[in-house]
């Protein structure tokens, strides 16, 4: 686990993926470490997508260590699910911190909530402002469930993966094979998700953070400008 800290509030932490293995090596895949986030503000402690270390050291003086924040805050806390598929460790952490009485929340789109099977989730929609003053920013043409989550007194975006971050601090939209399977989901992608994506680059964004490669750490909207008009993750010049 690799732990960074982007502000008084705010640090990033990075953990093994459970499901990755060497298959996905091939250029359209994801590497083996994912980004989570952890914010801390005077309405609540919050962790966006958080993976819990896997190896048994680290999980313990991971856990251990949300203890002493939540001690030393107060609560609530809540947790923010950015896709369906980042649903990886929210069902572990609500169910130690509910046995101590924590105040707690886990909150995602609705189509994450109905992918998940779990009624406790409280929905969010596009536009809404969360605890921590996060807005929601629903992302079209990729997988149902896909948001960022704007922090604007941050200047951070935290997307989960519709955006790629490159090793030479460029950012890359998402593949289609990334995109719904169906004949309906290629579509929406080819049509939508590139201008959806878009969008975002009129926000005032300096960092971008990540599920999913190298974080961008100044001049966020203008990386996500210059991905949109780029090939996709894994793609070369010329293809589509």
């Amino acid at each position: 686990m690799e732990l960074a800290r982007l502000s008084n509030e705010m640090w990033r932490w990075t953990a093994r993926h459970p499901e990755w293995t060497p298959a996905h090596h091939r250029p359209d895949a994801w590497g083996p470490d994912v980004g989570c986030v952890y914010i801390e503000s005077p309405e609540a402690v919050v962790l966006i997508d958080p993976l819990v270390p896997g190896a048994t050291p680290e999980r313990e003086r991971f856990l251990r260590a949300l203890d002493h924040d939540l001690e030393r805050h107060g609560g609530p806390l809540e947790i923010y699910l950015a896709n369906p598929f980042h649903g990886r460790s929210y069902r572990a952490i609500r169910d130690r911190f509910e046995l101590q009485g924590v105040d707690l929340n886990v909150r995602a789109h609705p189509e994450s909530r109905d992918r998940l099977a779990d009624p406790r989730i409280v929905p969010f929609v596009d536009g809404e402002r969360l605890p921590g003053d996060i807005r929601v920013l629903s992302i079209d043409g990729l997988e149902a469930g896909e948001v960022a989550l704007h922090l604007a007194r941050e200047r951070t975006l935290v997307i989960a993966d519709a955006l790629i971050g490159g090793d030479d601090g460029r950012l890359s939209v998402a593949p289609i094979s990334w995109a719904s399977k169906s004949e309906a989901g290629l579509d929406a992608y080819r049509r939508q998700f590139r201008g959806s994506v878009g969008r975002l680059a009129g926000l005032p964004i300096d960092t971008v953070l990540v599920s999913h490669g190298r974080p961008v750490m100044t001049a966020g909207a203008a990386a996500i400008a210059r991905a949109i008009g780029a090939p996709a993750w894994g793609e070369r010049p010329g293809r589509g």
